[in-house]
């Protein structure tokens, strides 16, 4: 397990300077910007640093390097489970350096304290919610075919919560049963559906990874 940690930190120096500019764009939109984009880098961040898994995943099926880590000593579980230790890793990292750069950049007492711990909630629950639906996609389908299967799928999400925002009796019942959880309740059963999201999504790949042929 050590030894994919490092062979999926080793790929990622191949997109260094694209994860460096990144990180500095980051940093001048929290001076510039201010609490106003404080959204759009928790999020921005958090999510292409959770996708960076997507990337180790295409690096191993290149010239059909998967056949060859398979003859090491270790199993698919274990491979499987790597990408997602991987994955929960940077994600989180992402989201920490996301709040510390908003901390530093506008303030804590800047932020309205009610929504600004629902957006780390949600951009937290969200990367792990994309991490559980798009790895075992990518190990099932591989890089091309994966990335159509995901743009599919998100298409087919974001229609249906549009269909469903549309639906007034819905939403008006959403809204009703919030109204009697407290925020924090809300942000810890996010977490937990998220991590069974994950710990279902595991279960998938593991079963695609022993069923695959390379």
């Amino acid at each position: 397990m050590k030894a994919l940690f490092k062979k999926d930190f080793y790929a990622l120096k191949e997109s260094k300077i694209l994860i460096l500019i990144m990180l500095f764009v980051v940093v001048i939109m929290g001076i510039w910007g201010g609490g106003e984009s404080t959204g759009f880098i928790l999020s921005y961040v958090t999510v292409l640093s959770g996708v960076l898994v997507l990337n180790t995943i295409s690096y191993d099926e290149m010239d059909n390097n998967c056949a060859f880590l398979l003859t090491m000593p270790f199993s698919r579980s274990a491979y499987a489970a790597e990408k997602y230790l991987f994955g929960i890793v940077t994600g989180t990292a992402g989201w920490i350096f996301s709040v510390v750069v908003i901390l530093a950049t506008s303030g804590p007492f800047e932020q309205n304290g009610d929504f600004w711990w629902s957006l780390c909630a949600a951009s937290l629950c969200l990367v792990y919610l994309l991490q559980a639906g798009m790895i075992p996609i990518q190990l099932k389908f591989g890089g091309q075919k994966g990335k159509i299967v995901i743009l599919i799928l998100f298409a087919a999400v974001v229609g249906a919560v549009a269909a469903a925002a549309k639906s007034a009796g819905l939403m008006e019942r959403i809204e009703a049963f919030m109204e009697h959880i407290s925020l924090g309740g809300i942000c810890a059963a996010g977490l937990a559906f998220s991590i069974l999201c994950l710990l279902l999504s595991f279960a998938c790949s593991v079963g695609i990874m022993k069923r695959k042929e390379f």
